[in-house]
């Protein structure tokens, strides 16, 4: 595939959009709780565990709150090279808890006070600091090994791909680019949700498709069937959302992020909404995409094909596709679900409230919503391809 003029202005003009786009909302760092109280965050390496204090809660059946005091040096901001006195704190009541630190782990750090005096001071008590700690354990400093895992995606899709993989390369950037300088932002600015998706999900299909495969008859084929795909997921995930009574509330999480949501933003469903057409866009435009090639190399190979024969060449090959994206879907749901679903099962007082749970009723929803896309995306792909590729322009010059 060679650079065109349609693929480098795609370029230009979706990094346009996006760089437009990220002055109008906020930066996402503002976000932040670190940013909205003044904190900092250093990155450094445990030397040693100093000590260790264990709080028993009173009839907790034997649930405990533990600090751990340790130094760590640090590797970049005001105290670069330094070594700080750090706690951190695992209580057996909260969930999310990390492990403990080890002497050599790669860890982050909160600064929580600017007075850092007792931290740096050999001299002070470790009960003072254990009741005033200024430094914190935030998280494990994983980004090294993100990297590698990138780096190696990196390089085979370039060198599986060679110049297309360049390409898909890319238009992930774009994506990324588009959730988190687009939407995200856009949530917490308090932007119609619905409009912002619908919008998204149409700035990733079109400069992905035209920065992978260029703009010609495929690209159009794939682009009006994936968007039609989408828009019958989004308009059955709004009337269905209706009839199961569905409001947003799946669990705790949905009331801390109503909390964190600006006033003019309180309609979880529509994040629910965004969800589920962010989540199928992928599939759908996959499924379109390889069926607009496949009609395209059909159209080519044999000669003066009728548009009747590329339809049923498209349904024919659409069913193939249809089982597996499907089941594409479901599984990727049920696998990003199956923390809850495994407690729901244990907790739930019957099989019938188990089946008409929000988080099971939501899950269901969005997996068939999705299918449903992908399935109304196959037809839609197939006749805008065969119309296009079946369409004989002949010039005629009368002597």
């Amino acid at each position: 595939m060679k650079v065109s003029v349609p693929h480098i202005l795609t370029v230009i003009i979706s990094a346009a959009i996006l760089f437009f786009v990220s002055l109008r909302y906020p930066p996402l760092k503002n976000t932040l709780a670190a940013e909205k109280n003044g904190w900092a965050s250093y990155r450094g390496k445990v030397i040693d565990i100093v000590d260790t204090s264990t709080e028993y809660y009173e009839n907790g059946n034997g649930l405990k709150k533990t600090a751990i005091l340790f130094n760590v040096k640090l590797y970049d901001g005001e105290f670069k090279h330094r070594t700080v006195k750090a706690v951190q704190m695992q209580d057996d009541f909260i969930a999310l808890k990390s492990d403990a630190v080890k002497k050599g782990d790669s860890v982050i750090i909160l600064q929580l006070d600017e007075n850092t005096a007792p931290s740096l001071s050999d001299n002070t008590p470790n009960q003072e600091i254990f009741e005033n700690p200024v430094f914190v354990f935030e998280e494990f400093y994983r980004f090294t090994s993100m990297t590698v895992l990138l780096f190696v995606f990196v390089i085979l899709l370039l060198v599986f791909g060679g110049l297309k993989g360049m390409n898909t390369l890319i238009s992930l950037v774009f994506t990324c680019a588009s959730i988190f300088c687009w939407f995200i932002p856009s949530i917490f600015y308090g932007a119609n949700l619905y409009v912002t998706s619908i919008s998204v999900c149409l700035f990733i299909i079109v400069m992905t498709v035209i920065i992978v495969n260029g703009f010609n008859k495929k690209s159009i084929a794939s682009i009006t069937g994936c968007f039609g795909g989408v828009l019958i997921a989004a308009l059955l995930s709004v009337i269905m959302k209706n009839a199961m009574h569905i409001n947003g509330y799946l669990n705790n999480d949905s009331l801390y992020l109503e909390a964190l949501l600006p006033g003019g933003q309180k309609d979880l469903v529509a994040v629910l909404f965004s969800a589920i057409i962010i989540g199928a866009v992928g599939a759908v435009m996959d499924v379109s995409m390889s069926l607009a090639s496949a009609l395209y190399e059909l159209s080519t190979s044999v000669k003066d094909i009728s548009f009747k024969q590329l339809v049923k060449s498209g349904f024919a090959i659409g069913r193939d596709m249809m089982g597996t994206m499907a089941n594409t879907l479901i599984l990727a749901y049920t696998g990003s679900s199956l923390s809850f679903i495994l407690v729901l099962i244990a907790y739930n007082s019957s099989f019938l409230g188990l089946l008409n749970n929000q988080i099971i009723a939501f899950e269901i929803m969005q997996a068939l919503t999705g299918s449903i896309g992908i399935l109304c995306g196959i037809p839609l792909t197939t006749l805008i391809a065969s119309a296009l590729y079946s369409i004989k322009i002949v010039i005629t010059v009368d002597n």
